[in-house]
C-alpha cells in the first residue's frame, strides 16, 4: 500500500486530530477517511468488498478434500 508524507500547517493537524480522537481513530486514519468522504469514495460492505476481491483474483478451485490439498502443498 503506498504512503503518503504531508507537511500542513498546525491550525490543520490539530483539527483533523481532535476529528481522529472524537471518531476514535488513528491520525492516519482519519485523514484518509477525510480524503474518501471528499472524493466519494464509495464504501463497500464486507460482503461486497469480498465479492470485489473475488472478482478481481478468482477463486481456489479443487475438488480434493481439505485435508488432501494440505498434504499436497505441505510436500
Amino acid at each position: 500500500m503506498p504512503t503518503l508524507r504531508l507537511t500542513m500547517d498546525d491550525a490543520l493537524y490539530e483539527a483533523i486530530e481532535a476529528r481522529a480522537l472524537q471518531h476514535n481513530r488513528s491520525l492516519a486514519q482519519k485523514t484518509v477517511a477525510i480524503i474518501q468522504e471528499r472524493f466519494n469514495w464509495p464504501k463497500l460492505s464486507p460482503k461486497e468488498a469480498t465479492e470485489a476481491f473475488i472478482a478481481l483474483a478468482g477463486m481456489w478451485a479443487d475438488d480434493r478434500p481439505a485435508d488432501e490439498i494440505v498434504r499436497d502443498i505441505k510436500r
